[in-house]
């Protein structure tokens, strides 16, 4: 057992090493051979699996490991099963889901996948699949596993999963089948979270359960076959599965599929029988109730409840509580048939018609109670008086003689009751009941009779004492989905009219040449095509999604990837800006300030600052607080550290700007002497408010000594920077003046990033103009200035002097004058001393 254990760890590492180092094809077609052959499955091979050596004599040789026995290769198997399938099934989605590969190895890993997940333990690959999906977000690699699990259902894999949950005598199937059963009833919601707009077909709940139900269905079909071959079966799992999937309200959209048939192939055969007995005895008692409900409602005929359900009223107590008492005294059902299938299913069966006795005396009891009649609505009323009178007509001789005398007594109460009643329809039920029951306690005597109105009412009471006849077989929902083939018969169609448009296009085709003679021209009549438009043309695909434009920017191995990672990054952070999170934004800015020209990109500078700058715009806090930080961090260079300000200054540029113009509504300018412009309907093109128009004629006749030039209100927009002003600007003040670090000297060496620091701080002093903080930077900012006004580089002092112009035209002259009144004073002193330096 330690030799197998060895064998399959070494077998599943080196093939994990050879797929993740991306290896030569036929490397990778070996160790893909090694995989399938340790799948539990050995018969299902893919054309990876039939991958072939060819010698020198041109005869074929399977790739397969020696094994010393057959049992040797089974318990390969099963230790690859239990300590290897999942894990191994993780790290073929991670690896082989996002392939830069060529074409042909590409093919390769997609069928890789398609064989290890379609054709191998179902279960583990229905619970890592969805696990990954919701685990990813959105990107190419979620794209492939949700086809993977399309295919999945498509294929009817779930047939193969329930049989293997069925089968008995596998030692190493999964143990967690709450989780497995929650995964299946629950993946249209899980799928509707993690795609939302962008679900597919066949994971929307009608379509999904719909053919859930025809997969169990065959797998009922596949069960009735074994135990008619002597084979055992379980049904713990399918029972446990229909309890959930109808205490979760899908009960409707799989029993209208498994019912009916079950109903059809119980009526003559015993086998079905056996397997519908156990398949509702092995329902939780937490979901019985669910179960039974659709039962009842969807049964044809009185007798098939007992086809289906066995004696479960003998042997399960909760069957007995929820027929005999939930269904009669508690709920209120508007068909006939349910009644008549609760009653019947007492009634048809000696073995336990006693529970039609006692059912038939709580009914009665309650009926005939005073305070029910006083306190339960009429409808409900109405149910009870239903349901007495569909039992009475199951009773027969033996019954009403052993309770003849207590039954006539509760009736007399019962009739006292109900003539004392002031509701017209309460008085006239137990008129009904009264004169029906009386005529089966004593047939030869003289029954009681009422004077009441006959309507449509009162016949249907009437009516249901006579039991139910059958109705033959129950009509079957088609196991093929007529969605499918009304698609099939429109791709038919359209398939047949483009067959006619193309043999009407070549008829023409061919007139036309017949009537035009042939012209051989010279190539000097042709005009050349216009290319100035056409787009670059590259084999790379651009990414969809924001995560695969980061894991594209951060490989090294292939250009064509980073170059259109690279193009595409700005439109991605901008359109999915609501959809990226903020760890990611954080990530992506640290990627593209790190990122690199090793391969002479073109437009490589300018794409990576676009795109750094769309980032900060998009998470302004997140993003400024990074860039800030990491300017006075060691090991940057001065290109990096230049790269920051000019990124902090032009984000800071473009939040300052309002983010769209309002549009205002036309208006008409006046003239002088009174004479008003006439604005028509027509010149509107037909959509002037009347409010518009009534203002124009009151314009019109009113007569203006003076007027001044007309002033549109401007609107008040929103300023998206002055929230995160200060986020841009106080931590670029914070360490200009340190001198531990090894790669910064801003006061001594690095004068020309001292400079670019200034520069940007008054691009970001400008952008806070109106912010509630800005007058709180001037003051701080001019305090930096002034400490730096003596610099001995001159480019540094003309920085400062575009940033005490940034100051003054940043802050509101009356604070300049009160608040900042002595820095103004210096800062006066300090420029005319500056201006007599100048030659």
């Amino acid at each position: 057992m330690a030799a197998v254990k060895v064998s399959v760890m070494a077998v599943v590492k080196s093939v994990m090493l050879v797929l993740e180092n991306k290896a030569e094809l036929c490397e990778v077609t070996d160790a893909v051979t090694k995989i399938i052959n340790l799948l539990p499955k050995p018969e299902i091979h893919d054309q990876i699996a039939s991958e072939r050596l060819v010698n020198e004599n041109n005869t074929e040789k399977e790739i397969l490991p020696e094994h010393s026995s057959i049992s040797t290769l089974e318990e390969e198997k099963k230790e690859f099963y239990i300590h290897h399938y999942s894990q191994f099934a993780e790290f073929l989605l991670e690896h082989c889901t996002t392939s830069e590969s060529n074409d042909e190895k590409q093919q390769l890993y997609t069928n890789l996948l398609n064989t290890y997940f379609l054709n191998g333990i179902h279960s583990d690959s229905l619970v890592v699949l969805l696990c990954t999906i919701e685990q990813t977000g959105r990107s190419r690699k979620q794209d492939a596993v949700v086809e993977l699990l399309e295919s999945f259902l498509h294929q009817r894999k779930l047939v193969a999963l329930l049989l293997n949950q069925c089968s008995v005598g596998k030692d190493w199937q999964p143990t967690d089948t709450s989780k497995l059963i929650t995964l299946i009833v629950t993946l249209p919601d899980r799928m509707a979270n993690c795609l939302q707009m962008n679900n597919r077909e066949a994971f929307l709940p009608a379509q999904y359960f719909r053919e859930l139900a025809c997969d169990i269905w065959r797998v009922l079909q596949e069960v009735s076959a074994c135990v008619r071959q002597q084979r055992d079966c379980r049904l713990t799992f399918l029972s446990e599965l229909l309890g959930r999937l109808c205490s979760l309200g899908h009960g409707d959209s799989v029993f209208k599929i498994i019912l009916p048939r079950l109903e059809c192939e119980s009526r003559h055969c015993f086998v079905w029988r056996r397997v519908s007995h156990t398949l509702f005895s092995r329902i939780p008692d937490r979901c019985l109730e669910a179960v039974l409900l659709h039962v009842v409602r969807l049964v044809s005929w009185r007798k098939a409840m007992a086809w289906l359900l066995g004696d479960l009223i003998l042997t399960n107590g909760k069957v007995e509580h929820v027929v005999c008492s939930r269904f009669l005294l508690l709920r209120h059902f508007e068909q006939d048939s349910v009644l008549h299938n609760l009653c019947g299913y007492l009634a048809d069966n000696p073995r336990w018609r006693d529970k039609l006795v006692k059912t038939f005396t709580s009914l009665l009891e309650v009926w005939g109670s005073q305070s029910s009649i006083k306190h339960t609505c009429y409808s409900q009323h109405l149910y009870l008086s239903r349901a007495i009178l569909v039992c009475i007509g199951h009773l027969d001789d033996g019954d009403v003689g052993a309770n003849k005398e207590g039954w006539m007594l509760r009736m007399m109460r019962a009739v006292q009751a109900h003539v004392e009643s002031p509701v017209p329809g309460t008085r006239r039920l137990g008129m009904i009941v009264a004169e029906t029951l009386s005529h089966k306690l004593d047939p030869t005597g003289e029954p009681l009779k009422f004077e009441y109105a006959i309507d449509e009412e009162s016949i249907h009471l009437l009516s249901l004492v006579k039991p139910s006849s059958d109705p033959g077989l129950p009509a079957l929902v088609p196991l093929h989905s007529t969605q499918h083939q009304t698609k099939a018969k429109a791709t038919a169609e359209d398939s047949s009219e483009v067959d006619r448009n193309m043999a009407s296009l070549s008829v023409n085709t061919e007139e036309k040449e017949k009537a035009v003679p042939v012209e051989y021209d010279s190539d000097d009549d042709l005009e050349p095509y216009d290319m100035s438009h056409d787009a670059k043309v590259t084999k790379e695909k651009p990414p969809v999604y924001i995560g695969d434009c980061l894991d594209g920017l951060m490989s090294r191995e292939n250009p064509a990837r980073i170059a259109a990672c690279l193009e595409a990054a700005e439109r991605l952070i901008r359109d999915e800006r609501k959809l990226v999170e903020k760890q990611v934004a954080t990530e992506l800015a640290k990627v593209l300030l790190h990122l690199q020209d090793e391969y002479s990109i073109e437009n490589f500078s300018r794409l990576r600052h676009r795109a750094l700058i769309a980032t900060t715009v998009n998470f302004p806090h997140q993003v400024a607080l990074y860039l800030t930080r990491e300017f006075y961090e060691p090991n940057y260079n001065i290109r990096q550290r230049l790269d920051m300000l000019e990124v902090l200054a032009s984000a800071a540029q473009e939040l300052s700007k309002p983010a769209g113009e309002p549009s205002s509504p036309p208006s008409c300018a006046r003239r002088r002497g009174g004479e008003a412009c006439e604005v028509s309907c027509s010149a509107l093109g037909g959509t002037a408010d009347w409010r518009e128009l009534v203002q124009q004629r009151i314009d019109k006749n009113t007569r203006h000594f003076a007027q001044g030039r007309a002033k549109r209100e401007t609107p008040a927009l929103h300023s998206r920077f002055a929230e995160v002003a200060g986020v841009f600007f106080y931590p670029l003040l914070t360490f200009y003046d340190r001198r531990d670090s090894r790669t910064l000297d801003l006061l001594g060496d690095d004068s020309l990033v001292l400079s670019r620091l200034v520069y940007t701080l008054g691009v970001v002093m400008h952008a806070s103009l109106h912010a509630p903080i800005a007058q709180q930077m001037a003051v701080d900012f001019m305090q930096f200035i002034w400490a730096l006004r003596f610099h001995t580089q001159p480019y540094v002092r003309q920085a400062l002097l575009f940033a005490v112009a940034m100051v003054i035209l940043s802050t509101p002259a009356h604070s300049l004058m009160t608040d900042m009144s002595e820095e103004v004073l210096e800062c006066r002193y300090w420029l005319l001393g500056e201006y007599c330096l100048l030659p």
